[in-house]
């Protein structure tokens, strides 16, 4: 017993020893050198860099008269003539703005223009629509995408040229052939063409009721037939004394809708 009690006390003796070097080593080991803080020089003043821009942000907007910020009538989407050149310029249509007509016969076109030409794809040339007709908005557009979309293909394929023009009538204030107590005619509001003649990029020239060669009344027959699937109404040679030397096209409503045609 009294072996074990000494074997204790040296235990005891060699690890208080031995804490006492770890103490001192620990002592030594982690002693640090005292931290000097230096001051870095002071940088030389300078002044900041110039904002380019200062001027736009320290300036207050400037007031202007409300006159001054009105634009054209013929740049305002509340002007439908306006409006109408600029839907039909996107749509190759050229036409220029007719005057505003006020009758107390009923002849007054909604949103009047004259059409001018169609532009075609490079190379071909415009197809020019000598007499300008003075037409409503909606008419200009069908009468101007049916020139571009079915008559100047029919010429190619018929008369292998191009289509350089169509001389045609527009409005007119009357009454339907001219009948008195008759309705008002189309024409009076601008819905309505009259095609006199057709002439090519060769000096061709087709005259509606006049004889002529057999690949121009081809031509002429096929315009006619297509033409039924574009306007309400289509008259011409043949169909009454008042159109015999021209052919009509409108978009005159015969019943509820324009499902209802009238082609003679």
């Amino acid at each position: 017993m009294a072996d074990r009690a000494g074997l204790n006390i040296a235990f005891v003796v060699i690890a208080v020893a031995m804490a006492g070097m770890f103490r001192g080593a620990d002592a030594r080991e982690w002693r640090r050198p005292p931290v000097k803080i230096r001051t870095p020089p002071a940088l030389p003043q300078r002044s900041p860099p110039a904002d380019r821009y200062a001027n736009w942000i320290s300036v207050e907007p400037r007031r202007w008269p409300h006159s001054a910020l009105a634009l054209p009538a013929t740049r305002t989407a509340s002007n439908p003539i306006a409006a109408c050149i600029g839907k039909l310029a996107s749509m190759n249509i050229e036409a220029i703005a007719a005057t505003p007509r006020s009758s107390p016969a009923g002849c007054i076109i909604a949103v009047p223009v004259r059409l001018v030409a169609i532009r075609m794809p490079a190379p071909a040339r415009p197809i020019a629509v000598a007499g300008k007709p003075e037409l409503d908005c909606s008419m200009a557009e069908k009468f101007g995408t049916f020139l571009r979309e079915i008559v100047a293909p029919l010429a190619k394929g018929y008369l292998a040229t191009s289509l350089a023009g169509v001389s045609t009538g527009g409005f007119y204030c009357r009454p339907v052939d001219s009948v008195p107590g008759a309705p008002m005619s189309p024409h009076a509001i601008g819905i309505a063409v009259d095609i006199m003649s057709f002439s090519f990029a060769d000096g061709r020239r087709v005259d509606i009721g006049q004889p002529g060669p057999a690949d121009g009344e081809a031509f002429f027959k096929a315009v006619r037939t297509a033409a039924c699937g574009y306007f309400t109404t289509v008259l011409g040679p043949g169909s009454d004394a008042a159109h015999a030397t021209h052919m009509h096209v409108d978009l005159k409503l015969h019943g509820a809708n324009d499902r209802y045609r009238i082609c003679q």
